[in-house]
């Protein structure tokens, strides 16, 4: 019979295994011994030793010096003057469209507006196949020098004015008004058609200045039963002291002829006596306004007496009137004007001199 040889089926177990198999025979653990051990027999530090020593750079090796700055957090970009900037702009723009109604206004200041009319055709003598330009009423005004007293000036209309109303004889009532020679026929005329009744007398809440002297001009409200639209007056200073009405300008604005100008559409020049001021014309044509000087024209409380009044650029008067007048500044002065038609046929009122203005070419 066949006999397996005798075997053994697994080798001895080592003594570690035997001391895990037996626990009994297991040497007690001891952490000193393990330390000793460890400090003998590892040593993981000795592969660097000598390793500085050992490496060595060639002589043509160069050093960079590098300086480690701490670490800062970026800054916000501040975009507060940006937006400043652009706010500032917006509203510059707006200030410079709407810069005439910031204007401290004569009377009540309503929106100025241009005449509107059919076309028509300018009734001038012709040369060759220009327009002759009517000639100009040359009257230089008086220039007075000393400053004016706003406050005497306002205690002192008002019972200039009072006392012209009373009086009876045509002597009193020249004796209050200046150039007395010159509407001494007019004043009589006045007052031959019957007295006034007198509803309302008040400082406007505008002084204005006198083209072309520049003298400070105190302007007067005037309500009556006979103009209920409201006259207007100032006063003017005697040379040797005091003051005195001026005469045309409330006579005028009585009668409220430039109301009877701009119906009429007459394109015969007249000269009358205004309030005004500088504007940017946003009432003319677009292709126009480079071409003019804008106006807008007032002689009485509402707006009747007001509208819109241009001067050509290249003319004597509208460098004149570019030169002399500032913006936002109200002016009295006496004005020659027509209706004319612009280049696109809209009937316009135009600006052809003013008196006492030195407006030749060479100025």
């Amino acid at each position: 019979m066949f006999a397996p040889p005798k075997a053994t089926p697994y080798p001895p177990a080592s003594a570690a295994e035997s001391t895990w198999r037996n626990p009994s025979t297991a040497k007690p653990f001891s952490l000193a011994e393990f330390e000793a051990a460890s400090t003998q027999g590892l040593h993981p530090l000795n592969h660097r030793e000598g390793h500085q020593n050992s490496f060595e750079l060639p002589p043509s090796a160069t050093f960079t010096e590098v300086t480690l700055t701490p670490w800062k957090k970026p800054k916000k970009h501040n975009r507060l003057p940006l937006l400043a900037a652009f706010l500032a702009m917006v509203l510059g723009v707006c200030w410079w469209a709407l810069k005439d109604e910031g204007v401290p206004p004569i009377m009540s200041d309503l929106p100025a507006s241009t005449p509107t009319a059919s076309t028509v055709q300018t009734q001038m003598p012709v040369l060759g196949k220009a327009q002759a330009e009517p000639e100009a009423e040359v009257r230089h005004a008086e220039v007075v020098t000393q400053p004016m007293d706003l406050v005497a000036a306002h205690q002192a209309a008002e019972k200039l004015f009072m006392a012209l109303m009373e009086a009876n004889k045509p002597e009193e009532r020249l004796a209050l008004i200046a150039s007395q020679e010159e509407y001494a026929t007019d004043v009589a005329e006045f007052f031959n058609a019957g007295k006034l009744d007198l509803l309302s007398f008040k400082p406007s809440n505008s002084t204005l200045r006198h083209l072309p002297s520049q003298e400070t001009a105190p302007m007067f409200q005037i309500v009556t039963k006979q103009c209920t639209h409201g006259a207007l007056m100032r006063v003017v200073q005697k040379p040797g002291g005091g003051f005195l009405l001026d005469w045309p300008l409330f006579a005028e604005s009585h009668a409220q002829k430039l109301v009877h100008f701009i119906e009429s559409k007459s394109t015969q020049p007249v000269w009358h006596h205004v309030c005004l001021r500088r504007d940017h014309g946003l009432e003319l044509p677009e292709e126009e306004r480079g071409h003019q000087v804008s106006l807008t024209l007032q002689s009485s409380l509402d707006t009747s007496g007001k509208c819109a009044a241009v001067a050509l650029k290249a003319s004597s008067i509208g460098r004149y009137l570019s030169r002399e007048t500032e913006w936002g500044t109200l002016y009295v002065a006496r004005l020659l004007l027509q209706h004319r038609a612009l280049k696109n046929g809209t009937l316009a009122i135009t600006v052809l001199d003013c008196e006492g203005a030195v407006a030749g070419s060479t100025q």
